[in-house]
This record gives C-alpha cells, sequence and structure tokens, in this order.
C-alpha cells in the first residue's frame, strides 16, 4: 500500500482529524531495519506498505480499499438476492464466481484497480480452488496474464477450506487441533519451569489459550460427521486430564463437572448459536443474507448450513430438537440456547449417575434439589484450590475414580475378576471390598484405624478452623455420609486431602487381594 495514496483517499473522503495525523506522522518518521545470519541493513524508510500488528492496520487496509467496486456478471453468486463476488480481509483478497470466464473477467478487474492504485498483486501467492466435481483438464485462471496455481485446500480469514473432501473442513478441524495441541504442550511445559502449577490457573489458561483455537470458526463449520470433532475433542480431554493430573483411564465425565468446562461439541453448538443470535438480533447485511439462504435453501430440501446447524443440533448425545422449517427469530434463538443448557445438563448428570465408576461423585448428585441446573453439575470445584500438590492430586484421584484402591485396580489385570473378590487387602475379610468408603472411614485394620484417628479425626478437631465433634460425627452417621460431608466442607479439604493421600501411600505399599475363585471368598473369615 502507497502510503500517499492512502492519505489522500481518506482526505478525498473526507476522513481528518487528531488520530489521522498522529498516524501520518508515525508513518513519516517510521524507519526500518533488516537483520539476516547476523548482517544487518542501514535504517532505511518504507514508501509502501504500513505498520504490522497494530490494531489500525487492517482498517487503512479496507479503507484504501473501499472503492474496489466489480462489475456484474452473469454468473456472480448470489445470497438471498444479493451479489457476492468480492471478500476483503486487510490485504487479503477473495472473488469468486461460477464459471471459469466469470473469474477471469474479475481478476482483469481487480489487477486494473491494482494497478490505478499502486498496488501489486502477487501472482506467485494466489492460489484458485474448485468446488464440486473437477473437470478432466483443470481451467487456466490468469491475473495479469499470469497464470496462477490450482490448490484443493487453502486457508482465508484463518478458516481451511478443501474441495476434495465431502466435509470441507476436515482440514480446518485438523490444523486447528494442531495448533491448539501444540499450545497445550507449550503452556504445560511451563511446570518444567516453575513447578507444579494448580489446576484452577491451568484451566483459566485454557479458556484464554487452548479453547479459542478449539472453537475457532464453529459459526461456519458445523460437525454434521460422526468424526469430525475427534481430534479437538482429544486435545480438550488431554488437556483437561493433565490439568487434574489424571491418567488415560481415567472417566470423561468428572474433566467436566468438576472443572466447569463445557464438552467441546456443547461448546461448539452454543458458541454457533451464539453467532446466529447475533445476526438475527443486530441483522449485520451479509452474514443475515446467508443465513437466509441457508434457511431457503433447507426448505428446497438442499444440504445448507442451517440444515446442517439443526443435524448438528440432534445429534447431541442429548438431542435438541429445532423446527427446520421456522425461519430463525431472536426468541427462537434464545430458546435453542437455553435448550443446549438443559440437555448438556442431562448429559454430564446421566454420565455419572450409570457409570459403575464414580460413587462419589453419584453420592453428591443423588443430594441434588430438584430442579438440577447446569451449574450443579457444572462447575470448578473448591477442592481444586487445595495448596499441596500431592494431596490435591490424591483428592481428585479419589472423587474421580482413578485411585490405587482395588476395586478401580481389580478392572484392569487382564481378567475379570468380580467385585466381590477385589477384598481388602488390610482386614482380608469376606465382604470387605476395597472402596473408597472402607479404606477410608470403615476398615478395622490398625495400620488404617490408627492413621484415620491420627490423621483425620484428630486434624478435623485440631485445625485452624475446627470440626467439633468430628469422632461423635463419625461414629453416628453413614460412612457415606460422612465422607459427602466432608467433601463439601471446604474448610475440611486440607485435612481430608491429606488423608487421602496418606491412605493411598499406605495402599501402594501393601499386595493388593484379588481372588480367583468363590470357593478362596468363602475361606475368608467374616
Amino acid at each position: 500500500m502507497d502510503q500517499a495514496a492512502l492519505w489522500v483517499k481518506l482526505t478525498d473522503a473526507g476522513a481528518t482529524g487528531p488520530l489521522l495525523d498522529l498516524m501520518r506522522q508515525l508513518y513519516a518518521q517510521l524507519r526500518y531495519i533488516l537483520r539476516f545470519i547476523g548482517e544487518t541493513t542501514r535504517l532505511f524508510r518504507a514508501l509502501a506498505g504500513i505498520l504490522a500488528g497494530d490494531p489500525i492496520t487492517p482498517a487503512f487496509w479496507l479503507l484504501f480499499l473501499a472503492d474496489l467496486k466489480l462489475t456484474p456478471y452473469e454468473d456472480d453468486l448470489l445470497l438471498d438476492g444479493r451479489v457476492i463476488d468480492l471478500l476483503l480481509i486487510a490485504d487479503d483478497v477473495a472473488s469468486m464466481s461460477m464459471s471459469v470466464p466469470g473469474i477471469n473477467y474479475k481478476g482483469v478487474e481487480i489487477a486494473g484497480f491494482c494497478g490505478h492504485n499502486l498496488l501489486f498483486m502477487c501472482v506467485p501467492k494466489s492460489l484458485y480452488m474448485v468446488f464440486n466435481v473437477l473437470p478432466r483438464a483443470l481451467p487456466d485462471v490468469c491475473i495479469n496474464g499470469g497464470l496462477i496455481d490450482f490448490t484443493d485446500t487453502a486457508a482465508y480469514a484463518g478458516m481451511t477450506f478443501t474441495s476434495s473432501h465431502c466435509d470441507i473442513f476436515v482440514r480446518h478441524y485438523e490444523a486447528k487441533a494442531l495448533t491448539a495441541w501444540n499450545v497445550a504442550n507449550t503452556s504445560l511445559s511451563l511446570e518444567s519451569r516453575v513447578g507444579t502449577i494448580p489446576p484452577v490457573s491451568i484451566i483459566s489458561m485454557y479458556k484464554a489459550l487452548i479453547e479459542p483455537h478449539l472453537v475457532y470458526g464453529c459459526e461456519a463449520a458445523l460437525d454434521v460427521r460422526p468424526l469430525s470433532l475427534k481430534p479437538l475433542l482429544n486435545v480438550q480431554s488431554m488437556y483437561l486430564c493433565r490439568s487434574l493430573g489424571l491418567g488415560p483411564r481415567s472417566q470423561l465425565a468428572p474433566l467436566y463437572t468438576e472443572t466447569g468446562v463445557w464438552p467441546i461439541r456443547y461448546r461448539w453448538v452454543y458458541l454457533t448459536l451464539w453467532w446466529l443470535r447475533y445476526v438475527v438480533r443486530d441483522r449485520p447485511p451479509l452474514p443475515l443474507a446467508a443465513v437466509r439462504e441457508a434457511w431457503q435453501l433447507a426448505q428446497d430440501h438442499h444440504s445448507s448450513w442451517w440444515g446442517d446447524l439443526c443435524l448438528s443440533l440432534l445429534e447431541l448425545p442429548v438431542a435438541v430438537l429445532v423446527q427446520i422449517e421456522e425461519m430463525p427469530t431472536v426468541d427462537s434463538v434464545y430458546s435453542a440456547l437455553a435448550q443446549v443448557e438443559l440437555p448438556l445438563t442431562r448429559h454430564l448428570f446421566d454420565s455419572v449417575m450409570l457409570s459403575e465408576r464414580l460413587p462419589i461423585l453419584q453420592a453428591r448428585f443423588r443430594r441434588l434439589s430438584s430442579p438440577v441446573t447446569l451449574s450443579h453439575v457444572c462447575r470448578q470445584r473448591p477442592y481444586l484450590s487445595v495448596s499441596h500438590p500431592k494431596h490435591r492430586e490424591a483428592l481428585v484421584h479419589l472423587i474421580s475414580s482413578d485411585h490405587p484402591l482395588g476395586v478401580e485396580t481389580g478392572r484392569r489385570q487382564g481378567w475379570e475378576i468380580p467385585r466381590h473378590c477385589r477384598v481388602c487387602r488390610f482386614c482380608r475379610r469376606r465382604g470387605a471390598v476395597e472402596d473408597e468408603v472402607h479404606a477410608l472411614l470403615a476398615c478395622e485394620d490398625p495400620r488404617l484405624a490408627d492413621l484415620r484417628e491420627r490423621e483425620l479425626l484428630s486434624a478435623l478437631e485440631s485445625q485452624v478452623d475446627p470440626l467439633p465433634g468430628a469422632r461423635r460425627m463419625y461414629a453416628r452417621v453413614q460412612s457415606w455420609d460422612f465422607l459427602d460431608f466432608l467433601l463439601r466442607a471446604q474448610r475440611l479439604h486440607a485435612a481430608l486431602s491429606h488423608f487421602v493421600f496418606l491412605v493411598f501411600k499406605l495402599v501402594d505399599s501393601v499386595p493388593p487381594l484379588f481372588l480367583a475363585s468363590d470357593a478362596e471368598w468363602q475361606a475368608l473369615d467374616v
């Protein structure tokens, strides 16, 4: 972009004021220096081109190109009766047509505009794509007499499009998953320099650094294929597992119920509906034309964005029904947004309650009052703020059923071990399944009983904010109820997590007791 031409255009358009004067002075005094393999150039001034990376540069490009108007052509694309032949994002220009002569005609006009406005079109960096069935011989598309290359994959405005696959966004999912994976690994590698990062901070980094890549382009790219979001889901689950210190065999539901992060499929479609709400409320011309065209295509039984959105909502783990025949309105989109939260609540609730491995979360959910809301089942839990890393991790493993107790490790022995045969390694009694509540609160073996008395009950009564009568409560209430009470009281989390850590450490020091037959089980003491 020629700077003098930019200022002339802005002045002719009546754009004046102190801000433009400041920018003009800034560019006039700007000097550059290049460094390459240890060598540097002298300071020089660029008469063409402006700052890179500042917020106002893209706006200057759009203002400079504002008078680029293409002559209507018979093969122009129409959205709801509106001609769409040119897209501009800063200095990135995209043109489209239904025919080869049409796109070549537009190339001539764009090249002519550049010649009259002191711009240069870079033919080697220009590409063209063909959507639909490829012809036997690729057409010649030219700019300024130079042939431009054909490609089946290209990126524009951060979106990667592919014309040789049934899903034009498949490469977009892969590219964003790779970027998110790299950012996730980089952020997690900070622990090697600064020490253990608390889950609360890691979740904040996820929302600020990882999720923007995972949901980028959700307004356009809808997950109509069962596996379309699989690469993005893998990144999300990996990062959340690392943030909580869980292993690859852990259940998926606690990743969301304990952190407040939404599953990527629900987050993806929720943000799409949020964008649709903006379109039908504020009515920006181009997006509104696209939505109206997509709706009309759906009414004519053609594939369209609107049909894909309705299908995406139906294919959620708990389906959301949107009438495909109704034109979206502000009220209908608000209703759909509310409907997405309700199925997400139901999905997470059912995932926990139908699981065979999450008894502590099931106990929490059973005491929820109706109606159960999303904030009840999906929010960041207070125990994630426990300061000691190993104690906090032990508590997370306990709640997520990813612990070393026999009831869980017995699932992964390569041979089926009935639940009643996963006997407590300490008391070795018939009927004493080594589960969470037995090991922590019910086992009468001296090793666990002494640890419970010293590190839990005494600690609860003597801590800074004590629990008076902890021993009396422990003796009177059911073990599951007592454990649930300890988990609900944030002031007790430090003592509880320390006790859980010590129990797990003791468990790791004693071999497990898995019985191979009912005869061995019958031989145990009652």
